[in-house]
């Protein structure tokens, strides 16, 4: 296998993932070979003692090069490096091997020569060196992925969790939820291209609801006037629940007749404050 040679199992499991990091590695070993006037890279990352080494070759490797894990070791152990070196017994080629060596990864990059080894001058090492460093970076990467998607995985698992508990407690609470307060079915909504144009019609209110929610704070509750199937405007407050894996839960509660009361007692109050006659309130004994 030319492109890609994978001795072990670190690999993101997703072909679209491994696509981007394959392109990744070809210009990376591209680079390299520029800097260093090879003909071809190979990228070997050591592993654990018991494992295999991950091995990675750009398109030009030589086909008949039978280099093993033994081969690889005994260069890092004898520091073989900057220097030209032979192939394994049946490999007639020419290499140089420069050590990948930052915090807890350790490999080499082995560059092949189709022809004698050209002396690296002293003022391009440090750019090679940096390249190689590259390597350990992007290794390091792949290593982050899975586990990044491991803790999204585990996240949206937390949030199912957390929206079956609140499911249950939503149908058994004493306030109006849903299509009870609004009209609309659950499939009206979610399957609406717009569902905020259903209760926001007029698209001028619609953009400063959009606005504020941008601008909303979590940690309150605010009061909204969106519109029910009726066409009647409600006064409802709203809060946002941020769930473990990023997505948000919107809180409501009705309170239009709630208000319209409060609006009746102030009216009433209004009428006694400006009355100019007077006023009596008496139980049905007239007392």
């Amino acid at each position: 296998m030319r492109a890609a040679e994978y001795k072990n199992t670190a690999i993101h499991p997703f072909a679209a993932q491994a696509a981007r990091e394959e392109h990744d590695w070809q210009q990376l070993c591209q680079q390299v070979c520029l800097n260093s006037a090879a003909g071809s890279a190979r990228v070997v990352i050591f592993a654990k003692e018991s494992f295999a080494p991950w091995i990675f070759s750009d398109a030009a490797w030589p086909l008949l090069s039978q280099w093993t894990a033994a081969d690889y070791r005994a260069i890092w152990q004898q520091a073989d490096f900057y220097r030209a070196i032979s192939g394994p017994s049946t490999d007639s080629h020419s290499y140089m091997a420069v050590p990948i060596n930052r915090g807890q990864v350790t490999g080499l990059v082995l560059l092949y020569f189709p022809d004698s080894i050209p002396s690296l001058p002293s003022a391009e090492r440090p750019l090679l060196d940096m390249l190689v460093m590259h390597c350990a970076l992007l290794w390091q990467d792949m290593q982050l992925v899975p586990a990044v998607h491991a803790s999204i995985k585990k996240r949206k698992n937390i949030s199912r969790r957390l929206l079956r508990r609140l499911e249950k407690l939503f149908r058994h609470a004493p306030i109006p939820i849903s299509e009870q307060v609004f009209g609309w079915s659950l499939a009206e909504i979610t399957q609406h291209k717009s569902p905020i144009t259903l209760f926001y019609p007029d698209a001028i209110e619609r953009q400063q609801v959009l606005e504020n929610i941008s601008e909303y704070s979590s940690s309150t509750f605010k009061e909204w006037q969106p519109l029910n199937k009726a066409g009647e405007r409600l006064s409802v407050l709203w809060t946002a629940i941020k769930l473990p894996d990023g997505a948000t839960m919107g809180v409501g509660h009705d309170i239009t007749e709630q208000k319209e009361w409060l609006n009746q007692q102030r009216l009433a109050a209004n009428v006694f404050e400006s009355s100019y006659d007077g006023i009596v309130i008496s139980d049905p004994q007239h007392r």
